[in-house]
This record gives C-alpha cells, sequence and structure tokens, in this order.
C-alpha cells in the first residue's frame, strides 16, 4: 500500500521520464526524415543511457530530493557535451537540452532551472571555435536552443508555483485554524483576567455605573442578526423590559456616540439615563444603559466612554470565545455519540442476539428464565445508550432555539420510555446567548434522564419560558418523590454547577400530589444572590 507521498513521487517521476523521452522521440522522428538515423545512434543511445540512469536516481532519492536537484546540472552538462561531440547528424539531439531545464523548473524553481542552463552552456563553451569552424549549423543552433531551455525552466517553475498555491488553498483553512487556536491557547492562559463573559460583563456595569454613580444599568450585545439581548444588568425587571423599545438607544447605535437625556417621570436616583456605545474598530457591538442621578460634563463622559471602548474588546473577545468553546462542545458531543454507537452499542447489541440464540436452544426452565431476564437487562441498556446518543446529539444553534430542541427531545423521550408528556413553551422573538440556551438544555436533559430512570413517573410536564434575559426551565414529575434532593447526587451537582454558570437558581423539591419539581431560574443578579444564601422568598417570586 503505497502512501500519498510515495504515490506523488512516483507520478513525479513519470513526468520527469515523460519528458525526456518526449524530447528524444521528435529528435529521432526529425532524424528519420533527414534520414540520418544511422549516424545518430551513437548519441541517440547515450541519451537513453543518461534518461535512464536519471529515471533510476530519480526513483531511489525521489525527485524532490536536493541531490536529484543537483543530478540535474550534471544530466544537462553530459546532454550538452554529448551532443556537442557527436556526429553532424546528432545536431537534432539538441532538443533534448530543454527536458532537464523543464524538470529542473519542475522540482526545484527558477533558480535550479537557471543552473541547468547555465551548466549547458558552460559545457558548451570549450567546443565553441570548434562547432563554429566545423559544425556551424549547429553552433547556430546552440544559442537559440539554450534561449528556449531556459523558457522552459521558467514555464516549469511556474507550473510549480501554481501547485503550491493551489496546495497551500486547500489546506490553508486547517492551517489558519491550527495557527489561530494555538495563538487562542496561549492567551488564555496568559489574560489576568480570563474571557469569561459573565466577569467581564459585570466588570463593565460596575465601571460604567461607578462613573455614573447609578444603581439601575443594563449591558446589551447585538446578535448575528443584530438584534439587542441583555446581557447583564442591574436592577428592577421592568427597566430591562423597557429598553427594548428605547429611541435613546437606537441613536447611540446609529450615531457610535454617547447620549444623555432626562428622566424626569422617573425616581430621584434615577433622573437622566445615559447610553455609551461599546465599540470594536468601526462597529458598534452594544450598548451601555445606566440611569443615575445627573448627568456627566462632556468631558467626564468622553473618559468614560475611551474605558468603555478598551472593555468593549475585551468583552468582543469574551463572546468570540464563549463561541469557540461551544462549536468544540458540540463537535465532541457528537464524536462521542459517534463513538457509542458503533462500538460498545454494536457490541451489547451483539451480545442480545448470542443471548437469544442461547435461549432459545435452553431446555432448563430455570436457565431459560434466567436467560430471558439476560436479555432483558441487555435490551434496557440499549435503550439507555441510544437516549445518551440522543442526548449528545441534542444542541441548540443558531438556527435551532432553546424551545424547538427541548421540545423535540423530550418528545423523543416520551417515545422511548412511555411516559406522558406534558410540555408548555413560551418563548419571546428574542433569543438568550447560544451558551445559556446550551447550559439550561443541558440541565433540562438531566431532570428528564433522572426522571426517566428513578422516578417510576407515568406522566411528565416540562414548561419552558423564555423572555430574555429571564428564563425558567422547569421538569415535573407524578412518580415517588425525593429521588433528586439530596446534594451529593452526582446528577443533581452536574446541574447546579450549570445554573451557576449562567447566574441561575437551581431548585429540587416535592411536587404537591407526589413526585420531584426540578426549576432553573434565570434571574437578576442581586436576587440571584439572595436566593442561593436561602432567601426563597426572592426566589419564588422571581419565579413567578
Amino acid at each position: 500500500m503505497l502512501t500519498s507521498l510515495q504515490a506523488a513521487e512516483r507520478t513525479q517521476a513519470r513526468v520527469d521520464l515523460g519528458a525526456r523521452t518526449s524530447c528524444i522521440t521528435v529528435a529521432v522522428s526529425l532524424a528519420v526524415v533527414t534520414g540520418d538515423t544511422a549516424a545518430s545512434l551513437d548519441t541517440l543511445f547515450l541519451l537513453c543511457a543518461l534518461t535512464l540512469a536519471m529515471l533510476l536516481f530519480a526513483m531511489h532519492s525521489g525527485p524532490a530530493a536536493r541531490e536529484y536537484l543537483y543530478a540535474l546540472v550534471v544530466e544537462g552538462v553530459l546532454a550538452s557535451v554529448v551532443i556537442g561531440q557527436g556526429s553532424s547528424a546528432a545536431e537534432v539531439f539538441i532538443l533534448y537540452l530543454a527536458a532537464p531545464a523543464l524538470i529542473a523548473g519542475l522540482r526545484g524553481g527558477v533558480l535550479v532551472g537557471g543552473a541547468v542552463v547555465a551548466g549547458e552552456a558552460l559545457a558548451a563553451l570549450p567546443a565553441a571555435v570548434q562547432l563554429q569552424d566545423h559544425r556551424p549549423a549547429l553552433f547556430a543552433l546552440w544559442l537559440p536552443w539554450l534561449f528556449v531551455a531556459f523558457s522552459v525552466a521558467l514555464l516549469g517553475a511556474w507550473i510549480r508555483q501554481l501547485q503550491l498555491l493551489q496546495r497551500d488553498s486547500r489546506s490553508s483553512p486547517y492551517a489558519s485554524a491550527h495557527h489561530l487556536l494555538g495563538q487562542l491557547r496561549t492567551v488564555t492562559r496568559e489574560l489576568s483576567g480570563g474571557l469569561d463573559i459573565e466577569v467581564v460583563s459585570e466588570s463593565v456595569l460596575s465601571r460604567a455605573t461607578s462613573a455614573l454613580s447609578g444603581d439601575r444599568a443594563a449591558l446589551l450585545l447585538r446578535g448575528e442578526l443584530g438584534d439587542l439581548s441583555v446581557v447583564a444588568y442591574r436592577g428592577d425587571e421592568a427597566f430591562t423590559v423597557a429598553l427594548g423599545q428605547d429611541p435613546l438607544i437606537h441613536r447611540t447605535l446609529t450615531s457610535h456616540r454617547a447620549h444623555q437625556q432626562p428622566e424626569p417621570n422617573s425616581q430621584p436616583s434615577h433622573q437622566f439615563r445615559t447610553c455609551l456605545p461599546l465599540i470594536v474598530g468601526t462597529r458598534v457591538i452594544g450598548v451601555v444603559v445606566v440611569d443615575g442621578p445627573a448627568g456627566l460634563p462632556a468631558d467626564e463622559l468622553a473618559l468614560t466612554q475611551a474605558t468603555l471602548d478598551d472593555d468593549a474588546l475585551r468583552l468582543e473577545s469574551a463572546v468570540l470565545f464563549s463561541d469557540v468553546r461551544a462549536l468544540a462542545t458540540v463537535e465532541e458531543r457528537r464524536r462521542l455519540a459517534r463513538e457509542i454507537h458503533d462500538g460498545i452499542a454494536q457490541e451489547i447489541a451483539s451480545i442480545g442476539y448470542l443471548v437469544d440464540d442461547l435461549a432459545r436452544d435452553e431446555c432448563n426452565q430455570g436457565h431459560h428464565d434466567g436467560l430471558t431476564d439476560l436479555r432483558d437487562e441487555l435490551t434496557r441498556i440499549v435503550t439507555e445508550l441510544r437516549l445518551s446518543i440522543f442526548d449528545l446529539r441534542s444542541g441548540v444553534s443558531s438556527n435551532d432555539g432553546l424551545g424547538s430542541v427541548l421540545g423535540d427531545y423530550v418528545r423523543g423521550v416520551g417515545k422511548s420510555s412511555g411516559m406522558t408528556v406534558h410540555l408548555s413553551l413560551e418563548e419571546s422573538p428574542h433569543r438568550l446567548r447560544l451558551d445559556v440556551e446550551t447550559e439550561l438544555l443541558r440541565i433540562a436533559q438531566e431532570a428528564v434522564t433522572n426522571a426517566r430512570k428513578h422516578s417510576h413517573a407515568a406522566n411528565m410536564w416540562v414548561t419552558c419560558r423564555v423572555e430574555p434575559p429571564f428564563a425558567e426551565i422547569r421538569i415535573e414529575d407524578d412518580g415517588r418523590g425525593a429521588v433528586m434532593t439530596r446534594d451529593e447526587h452526582y446528577g443533581v451537582h452536574i446541574m447546579k454547577e450549570r445554573a451557576s454558570r449562567i447566574n441561575a437558581v437551581l431548585t429540587v423539591a416535592d411536587r404537591l400530589g407526589g413526585g420531584t419539581v426540578v426549576s432553573a431560574v434565570l434571574l437578576p443578579a442581586e436576587v440571584a444572590v439572595h436566593a442561593k444564601t436561602g432567601d426563597s422568598y426572592a426566589l419564588h417570586r422571581a419565579a413567578g
């Protein structure tokens, strides 16, 4: 079995052989036409021997080896000597001088091709006077054919350059990706502040509210379609909901400048609204809105804007890093799904077929019953593996939002588990960030999996409410209850970790009437802190 490199070298060797034999064939044809075939046999024999020697050398060292390039220069010199010392009938073989020049251009570029032509010219110099006196026809042909040889060397170098460009165009996306990923790894290790979007967003808000003496603020980022979504905020829920219709934000986005306006109908601490753009290069990636007791002078506002310009680059870097991490996670989950499907799932299914054969041939009733139980257990394991594969392959994307993916997932689980699934979806036209939707989906998947495996429930209620920046995922079942209330339960631990990454609050409780309720709610920063420290009133009030 030839490797790709060996196959390429063989192809190059065949091309080189074709160039030489073509020149010899044309020369022999001309000799036949002129009737000088017999007189030129010695030159023909020597050039054929030189061709064979170069073919063997190419197959031994490789057509791209440095030794082969040196050998091409030697070939040009020897060919020039053989043709110059041959009979007058050997003039037609001057065509052969173009072969090593063309091959040198193909394999080594202009410099090697020029070296071959220079060697051919230098080899002819000692015999130049003799050729001029005794073989004027060959002498007259020598200079034009050296020019032809150099021309074909340039042609070979041009073809070589085109091949290199074509190869680079095929590999450049992966080469660029490798280079950029290497830089990304180095940068993320060296950055003191990190690239966590939640941390960066809170840092930007803190700096803006401190400069403007405000206690109500929001950071909004533009999505791929240009729509704005609230990434972080401080204050009440109504404040962030009303921002979507604020003309001040639109003016800031279009003008690329900070704007202030009075809010006379607001509280004394919210008498002035300031909107500052987050600019990266020539693009506005988002805005920061702060409500404070008073506006800022123009010079202080410009200073605050300059500070936010530095933060904007850091914030967009965090968003890009989050997207890359999400894509890498999705690809890894798909890879694991393929490995499970093609590996252990197939092996266990094969064992199930063997158990079927044993049960069919078993006469002992006790053994037969045991094999039947074993077959049922294998069937259960295969079903679990298939559901795990389904879990791994399910994921949100720019085209598929949280509601649609979660709906498809729970419907598939309902068909496989036999549970009756009651699905309720309430989604805003605006979406959460991709990483937030992903974490909420994984929390829901873990809760559904626990209900399916441990609750022995007949019904499951799945509720998904999304109104950015707020969202709630609720999974209820009518099973035996108290299945997931222990913090040490691994599934609960994973869900709590995921919830903490997106500033959500996870609750696991008994359901009224029997069963378990798992809820994940995105909350304002202040409410989330109280809820995590035991303020259940704040939690239930925010959850509605």
